[in-house]
């Protein structure tokens, strides 16, 4: 996978879900995932802020916990890249309708574990839900936070509308009235098969 140093914007929050955000991490104008935009401790706290999964003051303790021990730091990017994989392929059977590979579906059910074994139940609205604080181990909070929204959407009623882009690699939730959104992105990929079927088109009649 090519590294590319990317900036994260708000226009590319598509997925409906922190989990998917992630696993949308990567760049592809097909089913490549060959663009590599988690390059660094740096760019994971940029992306995780934007996509709600770190506050600001957590981003700013972390960027700390990274200087102090940048190789940590990495080890952590890597580690996170190797689940984001594992959540992709699950996710991506699922939006498919087909069942997961039983190995990744293990590895995604240790995170997990992991994830709620330093949770705590708090209040939500008319309900309770896993919430994660501040850590004594710090560079688990990023995946751990990741682990547990990954589990909100394996055991909601939206799985059921947990889709692929029919161009990229990118996952989002449906909430179309439809249900019948199959891009990512409209000024994007759905672009780009519109001028793909336009330029078919054009050969055709020629």
């Amino acid at each position: 996978m090519l590294p590319q140093r990317h900036e994260w914007t708000a226009a590319e929050m598509v997925a409906g879900a922190p989990c998917l955000e992630f696993a949308n991490t990567v760049g592809d104008l097909s089913k490549t995932r060959d663009v590599e935009r988690l390059t660094d401790w740096e760019a994971l706290l940029q992306w995780g802020e934007l996509a709600g999964i770190l506050g600001a003051g957590e981003s700013v303790a972390l960027r700390k916990a990274g200087g102090r021990d940048p190789s940590g730091a990495q080890r952590t990017v890597l580690s996170l890249r190797r689940f984001r994989e594992v959540f992709f392929r699950t996710a991506s059977a699922l939006a498919a309708n087909r069942a997961p590979a039983q190995y990744d579906l293990d590895q995604l059910e240790t995170t997990i574990q992991g994830a709620i074994r330093s949770a705590h139940l708090v209040r939500q609205g008319a309900g309770f839900d896993w919430s994660i604080g501040p850590m004594d181990t710090p560079f688990h909070l990023p995946l751990f936070r990741i682990a547990l929204s990954a589990l909100a959407l394996l055991q909601g009623g939206e799985l059921a509308f947990l889709r692929e882009c029919q161009r990229c690699s990118w996952l989002f939730i449906d909430r179309s009235r439809s249900h019948g959104r199959r891009w990512c992105r409209a000024d994007a990929c759905g672009n780009r098969a519109r001028v793909a079927r336009h330029y078919k088109a054009r050969v055709t009649r020629t």
